[in-house]
């Protein structure tokens, strides 16, 4: 009923109506410029996608919609996945000779009607697990969600979630993970010239995305292409409270049943939080942003958790964090634009990461320390963390008296 509710209320103002993101399954939102020699990401996204299956082979599909060489990245990402597959602990241990059955399944803008395809749809079905390719995420949705229609296949995929089961991304197959997804940009046009609605324009460009998550806006090669600006412009444009860029060859694991997401790797992810939404008044720039808000870095080290309703955070290591205020614009020229947006001012309560700033945002910035206290529900925090952690480590694992056949396709030729 509730949702019935606000449906009548968004067309009543005129709100766009999106469907309602998934609530079940796992994200795993993979930063870019993945080390595809390293088997810690693999290993947590075979893992996930474990607890779908029970039973070997585990389904995955690749989906290399957003690439431009999508037969050869298909192809690598597939042969990748296998690899890995092999190596990871339990099937290693139990002895599992063939694991997974990874298919690339041909979803691209060079046939966008494979979106509508039947035999495309039923694959998708069959999967376990997902893994978008990188690329350009405008692919992603001019194929799954032309001119906001959905089609079969992002129905599929959808499927695939409330089955409990994992779409991961890497790149542009993280940025398309939330509702409105960031399409183009850099820090230093965002900031002065805001949002755009043609590349050509500058700025930075939002559209409508994949809905796997819901509010959150995602960006991702984060701190290695100074996406910080960029990112509070977007959040600011679409009135979104809550960021979260993910650096390179790091993730973000999101359970989206608890609403409860945790890091990947060292230094995986910024955390950008809005605590304070008042308007700068008297700007001159389109681009110009709201004051207040909190970042924090986050590590798996740490044991991070970030409640995703809440946006509280907590951590056993140190938390770093920052508040983005404005500054008079008394640094000159190029410090007085800046200001004007409200990012002047980078506080930091850690020193060591004092350098991010400069990088993460794009522009010079200065600098004063300032502690900063998170609302931290400590308690329900260490609670979601146990559960999480209680995986059951020594699963069985069964291997079916046949093997799983793929829909439509038999034999070993079949690609």
């Amino acid at each position: 009923m509730k949702h019935l509710f606000a449906l009548i209320v968004a067309v009543m103002v005129g709100l766009p109506c999106y469907a309602e993101a998934p609530r079940e399954g796992r994200l795993l939102i993979i930063g870019g410029a993945l080390d595809y020699d390293d088997p810690k990401i693999f290993h947590v996204f075979i893992g996930d996608a474990m607890r779908v299956s029970r039973e070997t082979p585990i389904r995955i599909g690749v989906l290399p919609t957003a690439s431009g060489e999508p037969e050869r990245s298909g192809r690598l990402t597939a042969e990748d996945i296998v690899r890995h597959a092999k190596t990871y602990p339990l099937f290693e241990r139990v002895g599992a000779e063939d694991p997974v059955d990874v298919r690339v399944i041909d979803v691209t803008t060079a046939n966008p009607a494979s979106a509508k395809d039947p035999s495309v749809v039923e694959q998708i079905d069959a999967c376990d697990a997902l893994w978008f390719t990188g690329g350009d995420q405008s692919r992603i949705t001019a194929v799954f969600r032309p001119g906001d229609e959905d089609t079969p296949a992002y129905e599929a995929v959808l499927r695939v979630l409330e089955r409990g089961g994992v779409v991961a991304g890497t790149s542009a197959g993280a940025a398309m993970m939330p509702e409105r997804m960031i399409r183009w940009g850099n820090s230093v046009e965002a900031l002065l010239v805001g949002r755009s609605d043609v590349a050509e324009d500058r700025g930075v460009g939002v559209g409508l995305g994949m809905g796997l998550l819901d509010g959150v806006m995602i960006d991702q090669h984060f701190m290695e292409r100074r996406r910080l600006g960029r990112l509070i412009v977007a959040m600011h444009t679409e009135g979104i409270a809550m960021g979260i860029g993910v650096n390179e060859n790091r993730a973000l694991r999101v359970d989206l049943v608890s609403r409860v997401a945790t890091p990947v790797g060292e230094e995986a992810v910024v955390v950008v939080r809005a605590f304070d939404k008042s308007t700068m008044a008297g700007s001159r720039y389109p681009g110009a942003i709201s004051n207040g808000y909190r970042m924090s870095m986050l590590s798996d080290a740490d044991r991070s958790v970030i409640d995703l309703d809440t946006g509280l955070i907590a951590a056993r290591g140190a938390d770093r964090e920052a508040s983005i205020e404005a500054v008079a614009p008394r640094f000159g020229a190029g410090f007085g634009k800046l200001s004007e947006t409200g990012l002047g001012l980078v506080t930091w309560s850690d020193p060591v990461t004092r350098v991010m700033a400069s990088s993460v945002i794009g522009l010079p910035v200065a600098l004063t320390r300032k502690a900063v206290v998170a609302d931290v529900d400590v308690e329900r925090a260490e609670r979601i963390r146990a559960e999480i952690e209680a995986e059951v480590e020594e699963r069985g694992v069964a291997e079916p008296a046949h093997p799983r056949a793929w829909p439509g396709l038999t034999g070993d030729d079949d690609a």
